[in-house]
């Protein structure tokens, strides 16, 4: 989904994709809070290089995993996403 100019943020159902693996919206102009709901994904390698996207109103625990899935990796223990 990358440089496809999205716009807005991300929906909070987005959470229920649990099986994902990769979710990289870079190059969008999209801002606002990312869903908390992410955390609900395991294994998801994220990438959100040059939007507004943030999570300011992120816990302590939910920015440990935003620190483990940021910049399009997988956490530890899960498989590395198609290329």
């Amino acid at each position: 989904l990358s440089s496809n100019h999205l716009t807005g943020t991300l929906p909070t159902s987005i959470g229920n994709l649990t099986e994902m693996t990769y979710l990289d919206v870079s190059r969008n102009p999209m801002s606002g809070a990312l869903p908390k709901t992410l955390t609900k994904i395991p294994c998801v390698g994220l990438y959100i290089a040059k939007t507004r996207l943030n999570t300011n109103d992120w816990n302590a625990d939910q920015l440990a995993w935003f620190a483990q899935h940021n910049g399009g990796v997988t956490a530890p223990g899960c498989f590395e996403p198609y290329v």
